[in-house]
């Protein structure tokens, strides 16, 4: 085993020597423990020309790109040149499955052709790995390594994804989740399915039957709600085979507040109504016609309320008319709301009301209650008294001063305002006295667009509408914004 670099904390040295003894393991590492840097330094072992599947979220489809060119010792490439010591491919979101899996068949072809001795990463979204075009093309191989993100995802047993994730061949297996089990002991059987079959078996009715105490209602005559667990000290010795846990509580002095940054890329022709929306923008700007501050946060208004997924206009008779557009952040909110804890109480920000409605949809979905502080309605304190994993949507005017959030540590924005005051107060309310855990922020913006500029803005702590007047015209890939 080669020497590890000393950049590396301890507990990700023995997570990385976990899964050099264990060809296929859980790594149950909590937000912030660094568990994707265990997996560049799984794959700097591989031998030349290995081929690795990394089946994620849509929200985190464009984190590991850059995980790689930070932490791989060597050159990292994406189109396979000669010089290429590893060659990253994420599969975009927007594409058909079918292009999909053409791009990857070119890709052979040139790896055969220039003879290539680079090591393949591939990176997918579940909702894409899935799809029958994808399978054909994974099953073509046994990956030397397959790693699952977010792995609860794969936890019903009976679900298509999860068996069809489970079929497919890897030399070596690996889980990543802070929430390995997110309701029950249960909900381990799907990943270990496909980590390594004979831990638990094959056969769901049977794990079942074996850990869990069935009554209530029947089907066919059989109980089959669950009323409990039993053998958990058998349960708990077999997952502790193939689990690497690390608590960040035990493990890391974590800073006060760690920021994170979701991109929500949109459909190229969602895509193309925010352009036309933004050429408009500027054509009004060089026009000098009424370009006074109210007409500006106006319009910029305009676009941050596209990226949030609403178009909105007035009809013939002047009526101001919203409608939905995309989902690409309610989307995203939705995964972070399942990836967390289900008892953890969790805090959103949003500047528009559709926001606020959008906000509601993700948690129902997610099956978490949610609640509202807003000009039109105030249930904090009904928040504040609830036990169970519950969201309040809260609206930047109504939530950022005078108030505390101190009951939660993870917070998201589902957009953001153009005052630096009120950004800064609702950072305030989450990351106060009476918090006694490490905060973490979500940033939920749209690549390449008006979110980036006002993102970079509120945290350099510059004027946001001069920020913006002054990028808009040269938002560019190469200048999207860091997490920072």
């Amino acid at each position: 085993m080669d020497k590890l670099t000393n950049s590396l904390w301890d507990h990700q040295r023995r997570a990385v020597d976990f899964m050099g003894h264990h060809p296929s393991c859980l790594l149950a590492m909590d937000m912030g423990t660094g568990k994707s840097r265990c997996i560049v330094e799984a794959v700097k072992k591989l031998q030349p020309k290995s081929r690795v599947l990394i089946i994620c979220p849509r929200s985190v489809l464009g984190v590991w790109n850059p995980e790689f060119r930070k932490f791989y010792d060597g050159k990292v490439g994406k189109k396979g040149n000669p010089w290429d010591d590893l060659v990253v491919t994420t599969l975009d979101q927007n594409f058909s499955a079918s292009r999909k899996a053409t791009l990857l068949e070119k890709l052979d072809q040139r790896f055969s052709d220039l003879e290539l001795s680079a090591t393949r990463v591939v990176v997918v979204n579940y909702e894409s790995a899935v799809r029958p075009e994808l399978l054909k093309y994974w099953n073509k191989y046994t990956w030397d390594l397959i790693v699952v993100d977010e792995s609860h995802r794969i936890k019903s047993a009976t679900g298509s994804t999860s068996k069809a994730i489970a079929k497919l061949r890897g030399k070596r297996r690996v889980c990543l989740t802070g929430t390995p089990m997110p309701h029950s002991p249960l909900d381990m059987f799907g990943q270990a399915r496909f980590l390594d079959p004979t831990v638990f078996g094959k056969g769901w009715t049977k794990f079942r039957s074996e850990y869990a105490v069935m009554g209530g209602y029947c089907v066919n005559g059989r109980p089959v709600q669950v009323k409990g667990f039993r053998n958990m000290d058998r349960f708990e010795k077999k997952c502790a085979e193939f689990t690497f846990q690390v608590k960040a509580d035990d493990v890391l002095d974590l800073p006060e507040r760690h920021h994170v940054v979701r991109r929500c890329s949109l459909p190229e022709k969602i895509r193309a109504g925010y352009e036309r929306l933004e050429k408009d923008f500027v054509t009004w700007l060089e026009s000098g016609e009424a370009v006074i501050a109210s007409n500006v946060l106006d319009k910029l208004g305009k676009l941050m309320q596209y990226t949030s997924g609403h178009a909105r206009y007035d009809d013939d008779a002047n009526r101001r008319i919203v409608e939905v557009v995309h989902n690409a952040k309610k989307d995203a909110l939705q995964e972070i709301l399942e990836d967390n804890d289900p008892g953890e109480p969790i805090v959103v920000f949003a500047l528009f009301t559709p926001d606020l409605d959008a906000i509601a949809e993700a948690a129902i979905a997610s099956k978490r209650q949610c609640f509202e502080l807003s000009g039109r309605r105030n249930e904090l304190k009904t928040w504040q008294d609830d036990t169970e994993g519950s969201v309040i949507a809260v609206q930047l005017q109504a939530g950022g001063v005078g108030i505390s959030l101190v009951r939660s540590r993870i917070c998201c924005y589902y957009s953001m305002g153009f005052n630096l005051g009120d950004y800064e107060q609702s950072l305030a309310r989450v990351h106060r006295p009476g918090q006694d855990r490490s905060v973490t922020y979500f940033h939920l913006t749209v690549p390449n667009s008006v979110d980036d500029q006002v993102y970079r803005a509120l945290t350099s702590r510059k004027n946001v509408v001069d920020e913006v007047m002054r990028n808009v015209k040269s938002i560019e890939p190469e200048t999207a914004i860091t997490e920072p």
